[in-house]
């Protein structure tokens, strides 16, 4: 997973780089810093097994017209009219890996996932947003690209400045609820399971389309001079899942949680904050 989190920061580094250098004049914000986050995921989507981190990141949020680069994804505007936006965003996965005793014992690692695609925004108010996204996902695995295949999502978020709260520095909190839908391809990625890896605990499995799993997320975000605080939490529910009845969708319901800290050593304002 520290290999992930090191190609992000490489990768929104990269971008940040290359956009910087191509702007015409001074009108982007940008903030970078660096900090750590811990916290608790599943190794993927249903699974039985989670993981606990404590890991490094790269702090960097950039915005101007186009692009916006955050600690979420990375995203550049296509389209924008006032209460309907486009965007173009991506996002990754962490790899898997099959150890003795998982439920994906003897079958083949799962590794990097990245997904890229457009996003449809309709501002509801200045606190309400739906959201429709659709990605392409692709995996990289023993040294090539594979087609992963389409996942997309339909939610509506909340946020709200809770700033009053503390008395000082910015306070934000952030709720989403989405329903999660993916391609027959995609769950054959993570739920599928071909006769030869058959066992008695793990039955043979062609994985179907239809609804992923439904989430409900919450963010709270603090900001005191140079200091970032940031916490999350998520939970899913499979009731429903179109692949249910795999072995290795092993759960009917998951959680995750994590804690981010960063100082903010560089800040740019030039009016996008």
């Amino acid at each position: 997973m520290s290999k992930f989190v090191l190609a992000c920061g490489w990768l929104a580094t990269v971008l940040l780089a290359h956009s910087t250098l191509c702007q015409a004049s001074e009108d982007y914000f940008l903030e970078v810093g660096a900090g750590l986050v811990a916290g608790q995921i599943p190794e993927y989507p249903g699974s039985a097994q989670a993981r606990g981190f404590v890991l490094p990141f790269p702090y960097i949020d950039y915005r101007d017209d186009k692009l916006t680069i955050d600690r979420q994804a990375i995203k550049g505007e296509l389209f924008d009219s006032g209460q309907f936006r486009i965007s173009l965003s991506a996002s990754g996965t962490i790899p898997v890996d099959n150890d003795e005793g998982k439920a994906r014992d003897g079958m083949p690692e799962l590794g990097w996932v990245g997904e890229l695609g457009p996003s449809l925004i309709y501002d509801l108010n200045r606190n309400w947003q739906v959201k429709w996204q659709v990605r392409k996902a692709t995996s990289w695995r023993s040294g090539k690209l594979v087609n992963v295949g389409w996942r997309s999502e339909l939610g509506i978020g909340w946020q709200q400045d809770i700033s009053s709260v503390v008395g000082f520095g910015k306070m934000a909190l952030q709720s989403e609820l989405s329903l999660n839908f993916a391609d027959h391809r995609y769950h054959q990625f993570y739920y599928g399971v071909e006769q030869q890896y058959v066992t008695a605990d793990r039955h043979y499995w062609q994985a179907r389309s239809g609804v992923s799993y439904t989430r409900l997320s919450l963010g709270l975000t603090w900001r005191y001079q140079q200091l970032w605080l940031g916490l999350y939490a998520k939970y899913d529910s499979f009731e429903g899942a179109a692949n249910r009845q795999s072995s290795l969708l092993a759960v009917s319901h998951q959680s995750g949680f994590g804690l981010a800290v960063a100082w903010i050593f560089l800040t740019h304002d030039g009016g996008k904050e």
